[in-house]
């Protein structure tokens, strides 16, 4: 009895795959390019937006920067408007299909027009459209005059060829599979805004929801580093560093992993917590308690949503060669050589995987996972000496 019920359960499943729709308790995904093996948490090229905080330098930066190129249109937002669009000029200048990708293309047959034309249609059918909406792309012969530069190309906004690009020609089959990737130039909006402050998760939620912009991942990177006694620290800048760490990140999870759940769709969170929650180190009192907040907060939060198909990740790393901390490039390069700290893109690479696999916590470098039973008990005489140097590259 029990064979026969999986095998019924199995022709549903295929029955209801043949007629275009989803078994019954499955949730929505943002499609996904078939043909080929794809990268973890890769989607079809402009098919789901993604949110990142913090974006203009550092890690925020590396986690754009992976989230384009796995085909995601981005929202980067930050209080600093000059480095953003520099990210987001990066990104679009950046080759859409990697190295890897590229490498994996077959090639077709040089001056086959045909072919290369069937490769590009091939490529372009995969995709939902550049709107974001996951409605199905636009008619074959379209897509193909769009990626190949033909007459009748149209220039949508979106990164579509213009019409007249057509005397360039069409090149090897590889060319071909480059253009017809590039037909969808990565999308990225900027928005300019303070999120340490009352309201401003809910300000940068309305702002996207005025776009029509609804995302399916969300990176809360944004961050104030403080080294400083708590007596010594201005009563403004305390307010500033638990609104920005503590409560826009709560609400702006609340917010998002709502409207998630409206849409039924698999939604993924990513909080930036520190190791220094582990280590309540003099002059990271603020600094370290806010993180711990934070950590505590996301595991706690991927409990409750995780039935409701959220996967929430909270990243500690240690230390990251970044100017955060104030180090100088020379002692950043100390620090990577000696195991100290890692590069930010080594950072967003390991917090993205943690991210796709569902993980609640995860302490980027093996070393200083290795580290944490030994922070709690660290003695001040060895404490002291290590703050003394850490307090000279304070800006």
């Amino acid at each position: 009895m029990e064979h026969m019920e999986k095998r019924k359960r199995n022709s549903e499943t295929a029955g209801a795959a043949a007629q275009g729709g989803t078994p019954a308790g499955s949730r929505k995904h943002a499609a996904e390019p078939q043909g080929r093996r794809m990268e973890r948490g890769a989607v079809a090229p402009g098919s789901a937006w993604a949110l990142v905080t913090g974006a203009g330098s550092g890690i925020g930066r590396c986690y754009a920067l992976r989230l384009a190129a796995l085909g995601y249109r981005l929202v980067i937002a930050g209080d600093n408007r000059a480095p953003l669009e520099a990210v987001a000029e990066e990104i679009r200048n950046a080759r859409p299909a990697g190295r890897k990708a590229a490498a994996k293309e077959p090639e077709a047959a040089e001056g086959s027009e045909v072919t290369e034309k069937s490769k590009v249609a091939e490529r372009l059918g995969v995709a939902a459209s550049a709107d974001g909406s996951g409605a199905p792309g636009r008619e074959p012969a379209a897509a193909i005059a769009e990626a190949t530069g033909e007459p009748g190309a149209e220039t949508d906004g979106n990164g579509a060829l213009a019409a007249g690009s057509a005397q360039q020609g069409v090149g090897s089959g590889k060319e071909c599979g480059n253009r017809a990737t590039a037909a969808v130039t990565p999308d990225v909006r900027v928005i300019t805004i303070d999120l340490a402050r009352v309201g401003a998760a809910q300000e940068l939620y309305d702002r996207m929801a005025a776009e029509g912009i609804v995302v399916d991942v969300v990176i809360n990177n944004a961050g104030i580093f403080s080294f400083c006694d708590i007596l010594d620290t201005p009563a403004e800048r305390i307010e500033r560093i638990i609104l920005l760490h503590d409560l826009t990140v709560t609400q702006l999870c609340r917010l998002f992993a709502a409207d998630m759940v409206r849409r039924g769709v698999r939604g993924h969170i990513l909080n930036m917590s520190s190791y220094s929650l582990w280590m309540p180190f003099p002059g990271l009192a603020l600094y370290s308690a806010s993180k711990a907040y934070m950590r505590s907060f996301s595991v706690a939060f991927a409990k409750e949503v995780r039935e409701r198909g959220i996967r929430v990740t909270a990243v500690c790393p240690a230390g990251v060669a970044t100017d955060l901390y104030g180090l100088t490039p020379y002692w950043q390069r100390i620090g990577r050589k000696l195991g100290v700290l890692i590069t930010p893109d080594s950072c967003a690479r390991r917090g993205l995987k943690a991210l796709w696999k569902g993980r609640r916590c995860i302490v980027p470098d093996w070393w200083n996972r290795a580290w944490i039973p030994f922070c709690k008990v660290l003695p001040m005489w060895v404490l002291r000496p290590v703050r003394r140097f850490t307090m000279k590259f304070q800006k």
